[in-house]
């Protein structure tokens, strides 16, 4: 028979009660080591995981969203999605949100931001968990950090487009100096012609007038190839120790005629560190960029301000300058113009150095690539900020000079000058230059002897060396440089005072000239009286008076 206890319900009520809660607890145990399981199993992913509920309430958050956003657990659940976003990017990250409540993907990457307001960028995808209704329960983002591979794609896109750059100036350098050079002989021939034209010409003649119309035109031309000369870096530089300062306030009353009335000029013209510059070319630069400013600001009130001063420039600092060309960390010299114009589109900015582009009338641009070529030319870079509405500052870097260095100037000229007639040997690949210098320099008294190519002139100096008292040598010529043909010359007998003359200027190739005495450098296009006085200073003794 049964026990009685047995059948006593209170009884049997009470064990069922114990079998229920040990059922529910070994429930819940089993559930809290499922989450456990489930939490370290999110915590074992490398990504970060977050899950929202419909309503977009964080509820997980793995330790790979510790580790890239910053945030703890406990800092973030039970909060909006959105609330961790700095308070002008909320309202977009909701609409994100919301995208996948209605039941979207959203996949992609983007700037997200850590705790510290810092910017990250991942790669991210935002799943929405359907139930068997196919309604949203869940929202599941899933994100990984590829900041580092961003970097790398822009510093590569950055080098790239600066290759690029370089690549094309160095090209249009290269075609602005050979136009310039062949444009400079031609305008030696023009000057020349009309020097010898006037020369014949009554000074009541109408004739003058028309010849010095030519004559102005002309030296506008020889500006031009100057400017395209150092647009290209081939200018003529004759280096010296200066002052930025002082460039600066040496050029204030020519600063002033460039601004108009509703220009106001500022100049903080403060004390600087030396550089090794030409002042004629900073000269040319500082006019540039103020005649630029000006013009930017257009017909509106505004200010154009120019300062100097010195600055410690880093790798990093350096490498965000046009004409980078791994210049080398240390201290520069500045001058910075700024105006409160137009500013520039990165577009344009992209676009401001080169040749004969413009945003003002057809026929202007040629100013701040001459200011390119002019901070080439010294070895310096450019810095350049600007924005639409707000204006633009341009910075130009000159390397701090390190030790003072001698400035080089003419060589003396040869010995005594004999009672003969003295001879010149007049050097060029040129007919018309070589015909216009041999007019002008018989005109002047010499016996002119004319080489037409290296080859050439090494020969007849051979045979007539103790007759020749001094040589115009071009250093541009086809088969054998201008350096050559020198080093050729010199051999052949010491001391003779060779002028040198190019449509490129004084280049380096002038610096590097050993073995013979350089009397002097003539810059193509040259007028009757330049080409005159140059040759007489180079026959003329030592003490002989100017």
């Amino acid at each position: 028979m049964p026990d009685e206890s047995s059948l006593d319900p209170g009884a049997i009520s009470e064990r069922f009660v114990r079998e229920e809660f040990q059922r529910l607890v070994d429930r819940v145990r089993l559930l809290e080591e499922v989450a456990d399981r489930q939490e370290r199993l999110l915590d074992s992913i490398p990504a970060a995981i977050v899950v929202t509920d419909a309503a977009g309430t964080v509820n997980a958050w793995n330790a790979g969203a510790t580790a890239l956003f910053g945030w703890r657990p406990d800092e973030i659940i039970g909060q909006p999605y959105e609330a961790r976003f700095p308070a002008p990017v909320r309202g977009g990250v909701a609409d994100m949100v919301q995208t996948v409540r209605d039941g979207r993907a959203l996949t992609g990457e983007w700037e997200d931001y850590r705790k510290d307001g810092s910017r990250v960028w991942v790669d991210s995808r935002m799943q929405p968990i359907l139930d068997d209704d196919a309604r949203v329960v869940a929202i599941v983002g899933v994100s990984r950090d590829i900041t580092e591979r961003k970097t790398a794609e822009w510093e590569r896109q950055t080098i790239e487009a600066r290759l690029t750059q370089a690549k094309t100036l160095e090209s249009l350098g290269a075609l602005a100096g050979g136009v310039a050079h062949d444009f400079n002989n031609l305008l030696t021939s023009v000057l020349g012609n009309t020097d010898l034209a006037l020369a014949h010409v009554p000074p009541s003649s109408p004739a003058r007038a028309y010849l010095k119309h030519i004559e102005h035109a002309a030296h506008r031309a020889a500006e031009l190839t100057r400017q395209m000369l150092a647009y290209s870096g081939r200018g003529q530089f004759l280096m010296r120790p200066l002052s930025l300062a002082e460039a600066v306030r040496g050029k204030r009353p020519l600063f002033q005629t460039l601004t108009s009335d509703h220009v106001t000029l500022e100049i903080a013209a403060h004390d600087d560190i030396p550089v090794e510059g030409d002042a004629e070319q900073i000269g040319q630069l500082l006019v540039s960029l103020v005649v630029n400013a000006v013009e930017a600001i257009g017909v509106s009130r505004g200010t154009v301000r120019l300062s100097t001063g010195a600055a410690y420039c880093t790798r990093s600092d350096l490498a965000c300058t046009y004409l980078d060309e791994s210049r080398p960390e240390g201290w520069y010299a500045y001058i910075e113009v700024s105006d409160t114009g137009s500013g520039m589109s990165g577009e344009t900015m992209a676009r401001m150095f080169e040749p004969f582009f413009t945003t003002k009338f057809t026929g202007r641009g040629l100013g701040l690539a001459a200011v390119l070529g002019i901070m080439r030319g010294h070895r310096g870079a450019i810095q350049v900020s600007s924005e639409l509405g707000r204006g633009t500052t341009v910075r130009v870097l000159f390397p701090a000079l390190k030790r003072e260095l001698p400035v080089r100037g003419d060589a003396p000229a040869n010995g005594p000058a004999s009672a003969r007639v003295q001879s010149v040997l007049v050097v060029d690949d040129e007919e018309t230059v070589r015909n216009v210098a041999r007019t002008i320099l018989e005109r002047a008294g010499f016996r002119v002897l004319l080489a037409a190519s290296g080859a050439e002139a090494i020969a007849r100096f051979r045979e007539e060396s103790d007759q020749i008292d001094a040589i115009l040598l071009d250093l541009s010529m086809p088969l054998m440089s201008g350096r050559q043909v020198f080093e050729a010359l010199t051999h052949i007998r010491q001391g003779v005072p060779i002028i040198l003359s190019s449509g490129y200027l004084q280049d380096e190739a002038v610096a590097r000239l050993e073995g013979g005495t350089v009397a002097g450098f003539l810059q193509k296009p040259y007028r009757f009286d330049e080409l005159v006085s140059s040759v007489r200073r180079a026959v003329r003794p030592p003490d002989a008076a100017e």
